[in-house]
Formats: structure tokens, C-alpha cells, sequence
């Protein structure tokens, strides 16, 4: 059979142990947390001369954190070990815990596709500057296709926002586990806040 004329492109079937594919799973998961936890860092250390006044900065620069926050993630998502791409929508509420830092809500995303894939969890918010945000949200992930039920899942965010008449929009990138699969989603953030 000549493959060259097939136009079909023939991918190597590698055997790969469940185990390891969950090790490699956990050193992933362990880079992108210490690649997010180093940003986090940096972020605090540029902001930390100035963080008794961050109330102040923050109406001066324009970028005000409200009480409350309705946001829309939009995102290609990238399914690691499918290897396919899929057009994601998450959706999710956030509440500030007083003047912390801090902010918990719910969250919401549905990737759309052949494996129309669900997720469903609390959100704990950090905000380290007043335009950068990490997020952490552990719930149930499910598919469409498979019928096994609701399972753990784990979604980490990095977002840098820019208020725009008061519209907080910018650059996200999602890292998503659950029992399955991985998937990647770099995207847009528009959140309102009220």
C-alpha cells in the first residue's frame, strides 16, 4: 500500500502502561504548578512595595476588583492523548473574601466536540497583583460519549486581565486533569465585576 498517495497520516501505536501515563500526568501537573507558583512570586515581589496601598493603585490604574465577578472563558482546548483540538466555553462566578486577596465561587466549562466534555467545580481565586490571577477549582468532569459517570477533575488558571470601561478582559491559560485525559486551553478572559 503506498501511504504517500493516501493523504492519511500514519501516527505509531505505542504501548504505554496506564501507570506511566498517569506519571507522566503528575510530572506535568508538577512543572505547570511550579512554573505558576514562580510567576506568583515574581508578581508579589513587583507588587509588594506598593501593597498597603493597592486600594489606591488600583482606582489610579483604572483595574478595581469588585465584590463580586461574572466572567467567560473562551478557549481552544487541547486534548493531550487525543490530540485533538475542540472549542471550549467556561463559564464562572467569583466572590472576594473581604479586602484579601483572595475569592471563592463556582465554575462551569463545556467543551464542545465528538467527546463533548463537562466540568463542574468550586473556584478558590488568588490575585496576587491586581491584574494577575491564579485559580484553582477541583470538581466532577464527565463526557458525553462515556458512560461511567462524574469523576475528580482539577483545573488551574493563570490570568492577566486589563480593565477596559470597567470590563476586565485578557489572556488565560488553563491546565485541566481529570482520570482520562489532560487538555490545555490558552484563550480570553472578559469578566464584569458588581
Amino acid at each position: 500500500m503506498n501511504n504517500k498517495n493516501s493523504g492519511h497520516r500514519i501516527i505509531p501505536n505505542i504501548n504505554v502502561s496506564r501507570a506511566s501515563k498517569v506519571n507522566i500526568r503528575l510530572k506535568v501537573l508538577t512543572v505547570f504548578c511550579t512554573l505558576l507558583i514562580t510567576v506568583s512570586g515574581i508578581a508579589q515581589n513587583s507588587d509588594e512595595s506598593h501593597y498597603g496601598h493597592q486600594h489606591d493603585h488600583e482606582h489610579q490604574e483604572g483595574h478595581e476588583h469588585h465584590k463580586n465577578e461574572i466572567g467567560v472563558v473562551v478557549a481552544p482546548a487541547y486534548f493531550t492523548h487525543t490530540r485533538e483540538f475542540n472549542f471550549g466555553l467556561h463559564l464562572h462566578y467569583l466572590r472576594s473574601l473581604g479586602e484579601s486577596k483572595f475569592g471563592v465561587g463556582a465554575g462551569y466549562e463545556r467543551i464542545f466536540g465528538d467527546h463533548a466534555h463537562h466540568f463542574l467545580g468550586v473556584v478558590a481565586a488568588y490575585r496576587p497583583t491586581g491584574a494577575f490571577s491564579l485559580i484553582l477549582s477541583p470538581g466532577l468532569a464527565y463526557e458525553d460519549a462515556k458512560h461511567a459517570g462524574p469523576q475528580f477533575g482539577l483545573h488551574i488558571e493563570a490570568v492577566y486581565e486589563f480593565d477596559i470601561k470597567g470590563i476586565h478582559i485578557g489572556p488565560v491559560f488553563e491546565f485541566s486533569y481529570d482520570a482520562d485525559d489532560i487538555h490545555i486551553s490558552p484563550g480570553i478572559h472578559i469578566s464584569i465585576g458588581f
